[in-house]
């Protein structure tokens, strides 16, 4: 799985956003942000990535009308790499999660040691939905990794060519 953060995603925002002519505070309503959250998305390279919570990202693709995959730079599993795609993906988030690290031979603790979490929060996402899209996208991308499925499942969007 690739876990490179494509450059310069601020840019690319900025120039979209402009592109609709939206103001920065147009932008920041629109994806539920304040102004200032908002500015450091355009100011720093890596902050979608490293500090913005999923659901402000896919609320910041929506408002640009944007592709969130193509977009971000996060290739398709299924389409480039050509891995299959298991009945397992299609469970809830936190059943997915918990399963998966049951299978990998990982305890909640051994889980978030590895991801840089406490047992706490690895519990919170293995009971909750939704749970996941407070995380940032970088941190996905590490659970991902330790419980071995496709970051864009645990993203929960899909590929605009093979639907998955």
């Amino acid at each position: 799985m690739q876990n490179t953060l494509p450059a310069p995603i601020n840019e690319k925002i900025k120039t979209r956003r402009l592109e609709l002519k939206l103001s920065e505070a147009a932008a920041a309503h629109q994806a539920r942000l304040s102004i200032y959250e908002y500015g450091d998305i355009e100011c720093y390279a890596d902050e979608v990535f490293t500090s913005v919570p999923l659901y402000h990202v896919k609320k910041i693709c929506t408002s640009l009308k944007i592709d969130f995959l193509a977009f971000l730079e996060i290739p398709c599993a299924f389409c480039s790499d050509k891995k299959d795609h298991s009945d397992d993906y299609w469970l809830r988030r936190n059943s997915l999660i918990k399963k998966r690290r049951e299978i990998v031979g990982l305890s909640p603790e051994d889980l978030g040691n590895k991801v840089g979490f406490n047992t706490k929060e690895i519990d919170l996402i293995e009971t909750y939905t939704a749970h996941l899209e407070s995380w940032a996208i970088e941190k996905i991308f590490e659970l991902a990794a330790q419980i071995q499925i496709p970051p864009q499942v645990l993203l929960d969007v899909r590929c605009q060519t093979c639907g998955r």
